[in-house]
């Protein structure tokens, strides 16, 4: 295959597939490559200069941020989720709650998605979410951002979508869904814990790159003055 970005081109040559790797229902979740290709910049009028990379081609990933905007006084609360991460040695890792899309039952799916209607009352509606990536990048850039945040693009094609979800509630339904999602964490119930912190302070409490990307997208697309009305 061959494609073109103004003046460079580039042609996969040859595809190899070193290793398949499933998640826990069987679906493939990465392909490990061994590409070989060829590049060449038109203007520079160069020699073909041939590519060979190890590639990762991974599951798309969707990240919801979800912002609770508290009616009386304006404050503005995320939902987080707290779990052991064996990956960087700790027993609690505070991150954005990643979904997916099930085209089947045209509706999204994940671990957050249960306590976040069971504690908090909270249905994820397609048509509430704002897809915060592609409209930051449509509108202030003009750039097509179909993919999402690509984290490592030079080995892999891992991206993520980040949506947007905001809801408007009570200090006293907002009181009521803190206290569930301590209880429930304090009681060891469900498969994963929430967590409720102030949205402006999400990004001091976890080390999960999302959360700092989706702030600053959500910043762009709605400036702090807008956020709460």
């Amino acid at each position: 295959t061959s494609k073109t970005y103004g003046a460079k081109r580039f042609s996969i040559m040859k595809l190899k597939i070193l290793e398949v790797e499933r998640n826990e229902i069987g679906n493939v979740g990465t392909i490990k490559l061994q590409v070989e290709g060829k590049l060449r910049d038109e203007e520079a009028i160069r020699a073909w200069k041939n590519i060979k990379e190890i590639c990762f081609l991974r599951q798309e990933t969707l990240g919801l941020l979800v912002s609770l905007i508290c009616i009386e006084d304006g404050s503005q609360w995320s939902l987080l989720v707290d779990s052991p991460s064996l990956p960087i040695g700790r027993p609690s890792a505070l991150a954005l709650p990643s979904i997916t899309f099930d085209d089947i039952s045209s509706t999204y799916m994940g671990e957050a998605i249960r306590p976040m209607r069971s504690l908090c009352d909270i249905e994820v509606d397609e048509h509430e979410l704002v897809n915060l990536a592609e409209e930051t990048y449509n509108e202030k850039s003009g750039l097509s951002n179909v993919m999402g945040m690509t984290p490592d693009p030079t080995a892999s094609s891992e991206s993520f979508k980040f949506l947007y979800l905001s809801k408007r509630v009570t200090k006293k339904k907002l009181q009521q869904i803190r206290k569930n999602v301590s209880e429930a964490r304090d009681e060891g119930t469900g498969s994963i814990a929430l967590r409720v912190i102030p949205t402006n302070d999400i990004w001091k409490v976890s080390t999960d790159m999302k959360v700092m990307c989706a702030l600053f997208l959500l910043n762009k697309k709605f400036p702090p003055s807008v956020q709460s009305r």
